[in-house]
């Protein structure tokens, strides 16, 4: 008996690219090879394992038909990752390589077969109310999808505000956070964004810093005084040094405060002022600034919301006289002198 041997042959071949047409993953979904038929990106279906296939193909060899079956062995993206994998999970263009088996034929493997994943279109706009006062830093910026599904981290790619800019109106520039995320999406900017060089552009306006009546009481910048009768004239002013000015403004000291005061039914820009001991009651009426820079929006309260008591003390004297001598039956004349005991 002689043995023999009947090696395999060889196939020459040629791919059409456009008949390799589905990538199985439980579920096929079909595309991938042409733009217009590349399935689009699923966060839900995790990795996409290859598994190449195409429509009932066979080769009439030596009189008998053959199936032919095909398998991704791996696959390099088109970004230059240089380790191969087999299996996909991100929008991209990958370069398959694709293993064709016939039987009693060698193997032959296909190289660079392009394939796509397309990425998802998301309608997305920031979720922010942006109600930003004048020395208010930008808030942690996030977007959120048209049907309310899905909320994402907004980084600032460019910007006119900074801290301390004036009141007015300004812009951001902002894309998703997460380069994963943003590769798997095609974001479209909506409503009041717009689309500028792929990232989305909110306007927004800066409005003056509020400060409120109990803001200005909780400060002290008009407060009840104390003092001793002495003959001169006494006031309650607004003190600008205590005014609740945002941390770090660079332009404490430019300020011109305007206040009102208040006092027995008239109104006037200056202090009153008291000489007489007594109590008086004084209203700080309003107080605005009367120039640029103004950048405080002033909420003082009515008329005689804020109050302040000036008290003078009535000053306590000893009253002294000298020894004198007289004659008899004659009015003495003294000498008195006053001294305060306080």
């Amino acid at each position: 008996v002689k043995a023999f041997r009947i090696a395999k042959g060889n196939i020459d071949y040629a791919v059409d690219q456009s008949s390799l047409y589905e990538i199985r993953s439980g579920e096929t979904v079909k595309g991938g090879f042409a733009e217009d038929t590349a399935p689009e990106y699923s966060e839900n279906a995790g990795n996409v394992t290859l598994q190449l296939s195409l429509p009932d193909l066979w080769l009439n060899l030596i009189g008998e038909e053959l199936k032919i079956t095909y398998r991704v062995s791996g696959y390099n993206a088109v970004n230059g990752a240089p380790a191969v994998k087999t299996a996909i999970n991100d929008a991209g263009t990958y370069y398959l390589t694709v293993t064709v088996s016939v039987p009693n034929y060698n193997d032959f493997t296909v190289y660079n077969i392009v394939y796509r994943v397309k990425p998802v279109k998301r309608t997305i706009s920031v979720s922010n109310d942006l109600s930003i006062e004048y020395g208010d830093k930008l808030p942690a910026l996030k977007g959120e999808t048209d049907d309310s599904t899905k909320t994402y981290d907004l980084t600032v790619i460019g910007t006119d505000y900074a801290e301390f800019s004036v009141p007015g109106s300004y812009y951001i520039d902002y894309k998703v956070s997460a380069d994963h995320i943003a590769n798997n999406y095609d974001f479209i900017y909506a409503s009041p964004s717009e689309a500028v060089d792929g990232a989305g552009r909110l306007y927004f306006t800066v409005t003056k810093k509020a400060v409120t009546f109990d803001q200005l009481k909780e400060a002290g910048v008009f407060v009840d005084a104390k003092v001793v009768y002495d003959g001169n004239a006494h006031s309650l002013s607004f003190n600008a040094a205590a005014f609740p000015y945002v941390t770090g403004d660079p332009y404490i000291g430019s300020y011109s405060f305007e206040p009102t005061y208040q006092h027995d039914g008239s109104s006037q820009n200056n202090p009153f002022t008291f000489v007489e001991a007594g109590t008086y009651t004084v209203g700080l009426q309003a107080l605005t600034l009367s120039e640029t820079p103004d950048y405080y929006e002033i909420t003082v309260g009515s008329a005689t919301a804020y109050n302040a008591r000036l008290t003078i003390l009535p000053r306590g004297v000893t009253v002294a006289a000298d020894n004198v001598a007289v004659d008899y039956n004659s009015v003495p004349q003294y000498t008195y002198t006053l001294q305060a005991t306080d």
